[in-house]
């Protein structure tokens, strides 16, 4: 899905955007919905969650985006395997500039792109025990506005079109855990692929790394960067800072912040 030459590169920024708004799932905040002491069993026994939903903000040079969605298990509750609901939304700003002929010749123009994305998937939830692997599909809808049209941008207008999801997270040991999560979405050939490793260093508090490569029809870039997650009961607030690149090795530093809440 990568596509590495041949490629119109012109609105990247744009396309930034609209990736960074699409690949932001609630995976991004916490992916085991089971939590540690579910797995370890060192939490007091309570009611299964059944919901789960969160919100966040994405900030880059040039660009912003919000998010917000939320997952509801079909059957029985998070902690165990089950059919799963998940909705998601979103909005985002970008900006980006690029050379073009104008009326009076070259000249560098400014564009300003908005993006409105919705989707609704279906999936299931399976466990072993320090394991949990979510399978989604479903169909999804976004709205890119660039300002002036941009001739040469392939990712703009409306498009419909399918949307699967993968999200794997293993807990190493009761202080360790990796997750590794996939999207793809038809609309404007969009995907991600995000891995992120972590390490308990207390009870309520997390630190880790996380790496990614995404992109759309229009361009490829990818990040790297550390976060921390600090867990109060049922709720996860993750923040995460680092740098974002492009193949033409333009770089730009990045910054999240987003709530988990499960009940």
């Amino acid at each position: 899905m990568v596509r590495l030459a041949g490629k119109v590169r012109s609105n990247r920024l744009a396309a930034l955007a609209a990736a960074v708004i699409l690949s932001l799932a609630p995976i991004a905040v916490a992916a085991d919905d089971r939590g540690p002491e579910t797995v370890y069993g060192t939490a007091e026994e309570r009611p299964g969650a059944r919901f789960a939903n969160w919100a966040g903000v994405d900030v880059l040079s040039g660009s912003w985006s919000a998010y917000a969605g939320t997952s509801y298990a079909l059957d029985g509750s998070l902690a165990e395997p089950g059919w799963r609901l998940r909705l998601n939304g979103g909005i985002g700003r970008y900006h980006y500039r690029r050379n073009i002929i104008g009326p009076e010749g070259p000249e560098r123009r400014r564009f300003t792109g908005n993006n409105v994305f919705t989707d609704v998937l279906v999936g299931y939830q399976f466990q072993w025990d320090q394991t949990t692997v979510k399978l989604f599909a479903g169909g999804n809808w976004e709205e890119q506005f660039i300002d002036p049209f941009d001739a040469r941008a392939r990712a703009q207008d409306t498009a419909f079109g399918a949307k699967v999801a993968a999200e794997l997270w293993h807990w190493f040991s009761p202080k360790h855990w990796g997750a590794l999560n996939a999207t793809y979405a038809t609309t404007f050939d969009t995907y991600k692929l995000e891995g992120r490793i972590g390490y308990r260093l207390m009870t309520e508090f997390d630190v880790g790394m996380e790496a990614r490569i995404e992109g759309n029809v229009d361009y490829d870039a990818g990040r790297v960067g550390a976060l921390a997650t600090l867990w109060l009961d049922q709720t996860a607030i993750t923040a995460a800072a680092g740098f974002s690149g492009d193949h033409d090795m333009k770089t730009s530093p990045y910054a999240t912040i987003g709530v988990f809440v499960r009940y």
